[in-house]
């Protein structure tokens, strides 16, 4: 064992890098476990590592690591210069991701807080230069910011408001997706685990998937990412089309701080709703929920109830009022095949994120098509809805559809008919319409069809914070 100045009692080394050397220690004056950096102080970059710890521990925000001490000591290796720090509490966010990404309103918080702390450093005149997931220690209800000063100064790398802020958005890119936007695709994830991390930047997460050579956006990598959340994380990365820029640590925490308000704001309004009575959609979601499960565990005995459901859509001139024929079920189950698949979107413009189409059937439930967003759960009050066509290679019989929706709380028909997709719902005849979903849902086809084409067509859209959208992750037909 280890000690330095009588005082600290170092344990074990941590991790090394480049020379520098990081201990788990403990503080015999305050009785607690410490973390401590060395470097030899013959090291060049020794009397910068001393100067820029002292500078970090002139700042008393509670959201940076607190520097207990700094100094210089003889030990059995030598002459060192060292750096003391209080250990935060909570797990680096890092660590954290290994499990998948973060829920978006606490990753907002993380982000801000520290967005907030590093912006009150940079006021000072000290800047991070790396920080990222491994440099950000998540608490209950704390964020702590680790490794102000000491690593720009180890590493030589240079700090700015703008740096900071851009590495900020991309450990925002990766709480909410737990992908690396910065990463090359290639890259692949630290996979030795002999090899200790490097304190100063993390292990890496896997690669983001990109799009001429720029990383997706984040709500099109994980379903479920709130559209002003992914703007907001659009804008400070400096994604194209992403407009306008964020390059100012300020302007990232309190346009963040705006999203969490709006947030706590709508969650007020609806549990005040909640206690006001039944005109809240939401205080029935939990029955509708249950419901559904009885008719499904039952055997469908009440399916019949569907009957208005069943009926043809009324969707002008020419549209089918005949069901699609009902065949024999086979003794076995099976995908049907998907040729095609693309957005309806008959009552607006005609631009729904189409190019996202096909992530809804590309087996891939992290990826996802998207809604754009509205002002309400209606759509706005713009259309009656919008969806998602599919088409098969043949007429296929159909059993069942599994859904795996964005957000909780869509409502949604399903419609079918004998005939490759039009572009919009004539011929099409209503198989069901459901309400209040959760994320994932299995629609039995009883008895079952005979069909080309499927469409899912989403009425209401659940909320992503402060406007609302809706998608679809993956959609799976059985025969």
């Amino acid at each position: 064992m280890i000690e330095l100045q009588a005082r600290y009692q170092l344990t074990a080394p941590s991790a090394a890098n480049t020379g520098a050397t990081w201990w788990t220690a403990h503080d015999l004056v305050l009785d607690m476990t410490v973390d401590v950096l060395t470097l030899p102080e013959a090291d060049p970059r020794a009397a910068r590592l001393v100067a820029a710890a002292r500078a970090a521990g002139a700042i008393s925000d509670p959201r940076l690591q607190h520097v207990v001490d700094v100094g210089a000591a003889t030990t059995d290796s030598g002459e060192v210069v060292y750096v003391v720090l209080r250990r935060p509490t909570g797990q680096p966010l890092r660590a954290l991701l290994d499990a998948g990404p973060m829920d978006p309103t606490r990753a907002a918080r993380v982000v801000a807080d520290a967005a907030e702390a590093l912006g009150a450093a940079h006021r000072s005149g000290l800047g991070h230069g790396q920080v990222g997931p491994a440099d950000l220690v998540v608490g209950v209800d704390t964020t702590t910011v680790c490794g102000l000063g000491v690593t720009a100064a180890l590493t030589g790398c240079p700090t700015s408001v703008k740096g900071d802020t851009r590495a900020l958005a991309s450990t925002l890119y990766a709480a909410l997706t737990a992908r690396d936007p910065d990463a090359e695709p290639d890259a692949e994830p630290d996979a030795d685990p002999d090899v200790e991390p490097d304190r100063t930047t993390g292990d890496h997460l896997p690669p983001a998937p990109a799009s001429d050579g720029w990383p997706v956006r984040p709500r099109f990598v994980r379903a479920g990412v709130p559209g002003p959340l992914d703007d907001i994380t659009s804008r400070a990365l400096g994604l194209p089309g992403a407009e306008p820029t964020i390059d100012d640590l300020d302007q990232l925490a309190t346009e963040l701080q705006h999203y969490l308000t709006a947030v706590r704001d709508q969650q007020l309004r609806h549990d005040h709703r909640g206690q006001a009575g039944p005109d809240w959609p939401w205080s029935r979601l939990a029955a509708i929920s249950a419901a559904s499960l009885i008719l499904i565990g039952a055997g469908l005995a009440g399916w019949e109830a569907w009957s208005e459901a069943r009926a043809p859509v009324p969707s002008g001139p020419g549209a089918s009022t005949t069901r699609p024929s009902s065949p024999t079920v086979g003794p076995t189950s099976a995908p049907v095949v998907v040729s095609r698949v693309r957005v309806l979107d008959p009552q607006g413009d005609g631009v729904e994120n189409d190019d996202l189409a096909p992530l809804a059937v590309d087996g891939d439930p992290v990826t996802s098509w998207t809604t754009l967003d509205y002002a309400s759960r209606d759509l706005g009050g713009l259309k009656d809805g919008v969806g998602l066509e599919l088409d098969f290679a043949q007429l296929s019989t159909v059993s069942s559809v599994t859904l795996q929706l964005v957000g909780r709380g869509t409502d949604l028909t399903l419609y079918a008919a004998d005939h490759r997709g039009t572009g919009d719902l004539s011929g099409y005849t209503t198989i069901v319409r459901l309400r209040g979903l959760g994320d994932q849902v299995t629609i039995p086809v009883n008895p079952a069809i005979t069909c080309r084409s499927l469409v899912v067509w989403l009425t209401a859209l659940p909320s992503n914070g402060t406007t609302y959208s809706g998608g679809v992750a993956e959609v799976v037909v059985t025969s």
